[in-house]
């Protein structure tokens, strides 16, 4: 007559074991989520706006002008395919020409040196080299000072950053052309409506594809706590349920609308914790959602043709990373939620 008791106990003490096991992995999740968004929050601190043309000379003078009236920290990048000799060796590199905030826009961690500036440095133009080419060339990154080939130019290196590939890091002039603009140090409230204005003020008319770094970073950093939301809602549900089996539905009908009042009035906390460009002017205009799916649209595609730049070294797989995190999180802060019936004895069984 006792075994049918110790075995509802074994079973009870499964469900227990199983909801602690599923809390400690959403809670190694959660300390995964927040480094993840932290590493993400480095490499995505900027909007990124490729046009579909080339920036000219012009332009640039103009965006200069017009970062410098509205206070913002701008960066100009391009890259090319070169050759590059020193030392009698040779071989095909990724050139990426910058200028402005040349650590904003390639902020890479550099083993020896630091990166090149707009000067000469002793009688050449400084250049900085992924470990990758340098140990191509050179066969190792204590290379400060040595002299580098491109296109009968010599560059003295001032600086060996990590990476594994073929790439060299040079200050663009003013009258080069430029593949993509980035702008930084722009307000978390509408950093799309400065981008807009800052290009409206150099007479630039977009038209490209746009990466939202710093949209994506804020979204990244509120969507660590999705898991414990979806948790607490489902919860939620489940009391709801046990509610309206106790009182019956006409009492619950007047908690779920003392429930709809609270969250009306948390309503404009909950909004602002989101970019100001997902909020609609109007949630009647159709045509706003129309244009958020054309603007995800494009984030999605700068994403999938990120260039070689040090700062994305890595972008992708911390993505993929991240959302590999999040569904964890929800599946083990769900499993932990959910609810597990206790058997009893009852009837003297």
């Amino acid at each position: 007559p006792y075994l049918p008791v110790r075995r509802y106990g074994r079973r009870n003490e499964r469900n227990r074991i199983k909801r602690l096991i599923s809390l400690a992995l959403w809670f190694a999740c959660m300390l995964s989520l927040f480094s993840t968004a932290d590493k993400l929050s480095v490499l995505c601190g900027t909007y990124s706006i490729r046009p579909n043309g080339p920036v000219q000379a012009t332009a640039v003078q103009r965006l200069e002008k017009a970062a410098a009236e509205q206070g913002i920290c701008l960066s100009l990048w391009r890259e090319d395919t070169a050759d590059v000799s020193a030392n009698r060796r040779s071989t095909s590199a990724t050139v990426i020409y910058c200028r402005g905030n040349i650590r904003s826009c390639c902020p890479a961690t550099y083993l020896s040196g630091s990166a090149p500036g707009a000067e000469e440095a002793g009688g050449a133009y400084s250049c900085a080299l992924s470990y990758g080419l340098a140990f191509r060339l050179f066969g190792g990154s204590g290379i400060i000072g040595e002299h580098v080939v491109l296109d009968g130019e010599e560059y003295a290196v001032s600086g060996v950053f990590e990476g594994d590939g073929k790439t060299m890091l040079l200050y663009g002039g003013q009258s080069q052309e430029y593949a993509a603009i980035e702008p930084s140090g722009l307000t978390d409230a509408d950093p799309r409506g400065q981008v807009q204005k800052l290009l409206q003020g150099a007479g630039i008319s977009f038209s490209g594809s746009v990466l939202p770094g710093q949209s994506l970073n804020l979204l990244a950093r509120r969507g660590c706590y999705l898991s414990l939301l979806a948790a607490v809602l489902f919860m939620l549900i489940q009391l709801l349920a046990a509610f309206r089996r106790r009182f019956g539905g006409g009492t619950l009908l007047w908690l779920l609308l003392g429930l709809g009042a609270s969250l009306a009035l948390c309503l404009p906390g909950i909004l602002s914790l989101l970019p100001r460009w997902l909020i609609p002017s109007s949630w009647s205009d159709f045509s706003y959602w129309h244009s958020i799916f054309s603007m995800a649209k494009g984030a999605l595609s700068g994403m999938l043709t990120l260039p070689v730049l040090p700062r994305y070294t890595g972008l992708k797989e911390l993505l993929a990373r991240y959302a590999a995190l999040e569904a964890l999180a929800l599946v083990f802060a769900l499993t932990a939620a959910a609810p597990h019936k206790i058997m009893q004895k009852e009837d003297g069984q």
